[in-house]
């Protein structure tokens, strides 16, 4: 038996305090299912490989106001779609009243 991955562990940990308040009429199968794809998407958003740090600027002056470990922890920030803000960083528009850039990393 393989070891359970930290998604199952919270899906099995979700299922059961559903369960327990009696939250949950629907099978377990498709219960933890569902979880587990909705947890496995959160999860994929800081994977080391998809990583690409963003700096939320002044739109006057053009400095740093705020930098964000990723795209998708920028836009949870400001309440936005991660695709409205990658849209806005590649075009160089403005997004929620600032200036957008991915962050330059140097070795």
């Amino acid at each position: 038996m393989r070891p359970l991955s930290e998604v199952e562990r919270l899906v099995n940990r979700v299922y059961h305090e559903l369960m327990e308040k009696g939250y949950c009429a629907i099978p377990e199968a498709e219960v933890k299912r569902s979880l587990s794809m909705m947890y496995a998407i959160g999860a994929d958003d800081d994977q080391e490989h998809n990583v690409r740090s963003v700096e939320q600027l002044n739109p006057v002056t053009g400095e740093v106001i705020r930098p964000y470990k990723s795209l998708s922890q920028a836009a949870r920030a400001i309440g936005v779609n991660r695709s409205v803000l990658h849209r806005a960083i590649n075009g160089g528009y403005t997004c929620q009243n600032f200036r957008w850039r991915y962050r330059d990393i140097t070795p």
